[in-house]
């Protein structure tokens, strides 16, 4: 079933965003990522696997990189994702197509008089930064086919 949402989610990817998307997922899904598969018999008879894995852990023999692999693309264990489940618990995202905007860059300011009583200096540092997708909406393909966007998340289970 997981193999089948990955593909399903992997599908509704933009394809020119595919090269850049990466993974993010809550960390208690992983035990259901390493038995996440593309269901089929391949090979020959002799030498036949059943299905073929998605999920490469870093580190593994098959993945020396610093992230996990997840459909070849970066995976990456994000707290602030939804818990296994819910919608949202694993999302599929195309950084390059989210814009950050700041407002007048870093600021500092200190104080003497905050702490007096106990002579200490307070310092203040702000920094203003708002950021959103440039995608409105999900694209609807020529064909009138699944709509296509740089943001996938996983429906609920």
């Amino acid at each position: 079933v997981w193999g089948d949402n990955i593909t399903a989610m992997w599908a509704r990817m933009f394809a020119p965003l595919r090269q850049t998307a990466v993974w993010l997922y809550n960390q208690s899904i992983e035990p259901f990522l390493f038995s996440a598969t593309l269901a089929g018999r391949f090979g020959s008879e002799s030498t036949a696997v059943d299905g073929i894995p998605l999920f490469f852990p870093a580190g593994s023999l098959l993945n020396q990189g610093k992230y996990s692999l997840l459909m070849g693309r970066p995976a990456i264990p994000v707290e602030y994702t939804k818990a296994v489940g819910d919608v949202g618990d694993l999302i599929l995202w195309d950084p390059s197509s989210y814009v950050l905007a700041d407002k007048g860059g870093v600021k500092t300011a200190s104080s003497i008089h905050v702490q007096f009583l106990t002579d200490q200096t307070a310092f203040r540092v702000t920094y203003r930064i708002d950021g959103q997708p440039t995608w409105d909406t999900a694209l609807t393909p020529f064909d009138a086919g699944d709509t296509l966007s740089p943001i996938v998340l996983l429906e609920s289970r």
